[in-house]
């Protein structure tokens, strides 16, 4: 009984690893996840490639847009994180938590335009392109805050 109870699990363990490849790769190509994670075998099939992050900032909706001048570490430390999640979870994550950082660092900024450059390896030609991810945010208009109460 012990012995089968084994070759079953072992059986099961093999039937695993023979299929998870597979099931990685979707992953990959459906989420663009990065094929040097989920512990499959997709890293030997691309190089680890790169990504870099540019702000474009306006001081009104129709404004002309103009790079950010130089920031706060911690809005440096924001946008690292973005990136490092970047790239692994690629078109999973989104620069939220950066763009709200940039908008309390600037507050004359109205909208945020932030482009992540990933480079990929192109599937057809073999050779590695840039590819523009574009994020566009508009600030928030400040909500009123109070006890709503009268003030005598």
């Amino acid at each position: 009984m012990a012995t089968r109870i084994r070759h079953a699990a072992l059986g099961a363990v093999m039937a695993a690893l023979t299929v998870w490849p597979l099931v990685q790769i979707g992953l990959c190509f459906r989420y663009d996840l990065s094929p040097w994670k989920l512990a499959g075998w997709g890293m030997y099939a691309q190089p680890r490639l790169g990504a870099s992050i540019d702000v474009l900032a306006r001081e009104s909706a129709g404004g002309t847009a103009e790079p950010l001048p130089p920031v706060a570490y911690h809005v440096v430390a924001e946008a690292d994180r973005f990136l490092q999640d970047w790239r692994w979870l690629r078109r999973l994550v989104r620069p939220d938590v950066f763009a709200r950082a940039v908008f309390a660092a600037f507050p004359r900024y109205q909208v945020l335009e932030i482009v992540v450059h990933q480079q990929v390896l192109d599937h057809d030609t073999g050779i590695i392109v840039t590819e523009p991810n574009r994020f566009t945010y508009a600030r928030q208009p400040a909500v009123a805050s109070g006890t709503g109460g009268s003030s005598r």
